[in-house]
């Protein structure tokens, strides 16, 4: 780990890829097999519901829009939809397509439940740069326990305004 307690990766670690998009792409077919269960939070990205259907998951969904997009009142909610069945759970924050940031009692709930359940996560970051009014996104694989779990996706369309170059990246355990 770095002094700031980030996780340092290698190039073993890291993939470069033709975008966010194909990112994710590639991280579903690495993990899910037919009938695996995908956990989504919604709303939803429209495109981890499509990914997670080609790849042939079982797709469990928890909702936040009577918490106005907010994680951590839908904690128990999100506990009882992860089970020792959960292949892939998907957080995204700061959110698409509501922009909500989840706070750190929320990631460290998502962390707990994870590791309860031994579940991996991907953890969608694409807009981590965009955010207004003094709020910071927190990297969820910087908790403790999220080290060996955690697939961290993000790009430099949406914070550097690079949208035609569709460069994106993920970090992740090598194996």
């Amino acid at each position: 780990l770095h002094d700031d307690g980030l996780q340092q990766y290698g190039t073993e670690n890291i993939i470069v890829t033709p975008g966010g998009k194909q990112g994710l792409y590639e991280v579903f077919q690495a993990l899910i097999d037919d009938g695996d269960e995908v956990v989504l939070i919604d709303p939803a990205w429209v495109s981890y519901e499509a990914m997670a259907k080609i790849v042939g998951a079982n797709i469990t969904r928890v909702d936040t829009t009577e918490h106005e997009f907010a994680l951590e009142p839908a904690l128990p909610e999100l506990e009882e939809a992860v089970s020792e069945e959960t292949e892939l759970l998907v957080v995204n924050s700061p959110g698409n397509p509501h922009g909500r940031v989840y706070s750190d009692a929320a990631l460290e709930g998502v962390r707990d439940i994870a590791v309860e359940h031994d579940t991996t996560v991907i953890s969608d970051e694409i807009y981590k740069e965009v955010t207004y009014d003094g709020v910071e996104a927190t990297s969820l694989g910087s908790f403790d326990g999220m080290e060996g779990r955690t697939v961290t996706l993000n790009g430099f369309s949406k914070a550097y305004a690079m949208t035609g170059w569709r460069l994106g990246y993920y970090a992740a355990p090598a194996e």
